[in-house]
């Protein structure tokens, strides 16, 4: 079972979606980010989902993070890695503002101290083709994450986003 913790609609953009401690707390340990119709401001700015353990002070902790993508018509195809600093990057670059992204995010572990594990599905497009990526991460922060952070690369982000806590 899963319980609607938030749900966050931007209309005219934001520099960044947070969910903050009051909403993410210590009765849910896993967590389901839903995100639809997300636009970002700026063509070929990325998306990027940061974590924190002390409410948004610091994002701390390597991410590793691998995925594979297909273009929808079948002609592309591929993968990538990265190593980042407090975040993980959905998909690549957006390349049509008219076109928003849509993702189920699976956060799991947050509420347990050690690693972290995120596994995701993140569709939109990309060289102005539609592309669907699948990915995981690994958040080597072993703190407790009570903060999550949308946020483009450059300009606004908007959409719908919702949050839902996972029961154990």
């Amino acid at each position: 079972d899963m319980d609607l913790l938030s749900t966050v609609s931007v209309l005219s953009g934001t520099s960044a979606v947070v969910f903050n401690s009051s909403i993410i707390t210590s009765t849910y340990k896993d967590f389901y980010l839903i995100i639809k119709r997300n636009f970002v401001e700026t063509d070929e700015a990325t998306v990027k989902l940061f974590f924190s353990h002390d409410n948004g002070s610091n994002f701390a902790g390597t991410v590793r993070k691998t995925q594979i993508y297909q273009q929808l018509d079948g002609t592309g195809t591929g993968k990538e890695n990265a190593n980042t600093t407090g975040f993980v990057q959905l998909g690549s670059a957006h390349s049509d503002g008219s076109s928003g992204g849509s993702g189920n995010i699976f956060l799991n572990s947050l509420g347990y101290a050690g690693y972290k594990y995120v596994n995701y599905l993140y569709t939109h497009r990309a060289a102005s083709n539609p592309y669907t990526y699948q990915g995981s991460a690994e958040v080597q922060n072993t703190d407790i994450i009570n903060y999550i952070k949308l946020q483009a690369s450059s300009g606004d982000i908007k959409g719908i986003y919702s949050l839902y806590g996972v029961k154990n």
